[in-house]
């Protein structure tokens, strides 16, 4: 008994909202059809076509030091991989710091404003990064590098190439 009437309630509701059309109110009046101008009158100009859909904007890459800190600190790392999968990030901006502990670590460090630091490691061990001599207050570029999670005020890339 409960599944007949389960399923006449379920076939009562799926007809009413299946109707296509609305019967009109008691006192309302269909609405006009459209009609020809009359002969001699100029016709109405043809609508304008359409301007293309713009494209959509692309994923920025390039970042200055505050704008990519306010980025990353926001998101989580399946985000980050996203970024380091679309071939990472691009870091411009004047070194605060170098460090260079003369063996394996090569270390660029950049202000982003507001007592955070972000950093750079290089994927040659700064081999390019010494034959130009780098130094505090030079404008450097660091491309492709992989972000990692901030820890506290600090976020590395890694990886980057000058």
């Amino acid at each position: 008994m409960n599944r007949i009437t389960l399923s006449l309630a379920l076939a009562l509701s799926v007809s009413t909202a299946c109707k296509k059309t609305q019967d009109p109110a008691p006192g309302d009046k269909p609405a006009a059809a459209p009609t020809a101008p009359a002969a001699g009158a100029p016709a109405a100009p043809a609508p304008a076509p359409a301007a293309p859909a713009a494209a959509p904007a692309a994923d920025k890459t390039s970042y200055k030091p505050d704008e990519l800190w306010t980025k990353i600190s926001g998101m989580d790392r399946m985000d980050m991989m996203d970024l380091d999968a679309k071939g990472g990030v691009t870091l411009t901006g004047t070194a605060a710091a170098i460090k260079d502990n003369g063996t394996d670590e090569y270390q660029v460090d950049f202000d982003a404003g507001g007592g955070h630091t972000v950093s750079t490691r290089f994927s040659d061990f700064g081999t390019a990064a010494k034959a130009k001599k780098l130094k505090a207050g030079d404008a450097i570029t660091a491309s492709k590098c992989s972000p990692t999670n901030p820890q506290g005020n600090s976020l590395v890339l890694v990886q980057c190439k000058l």
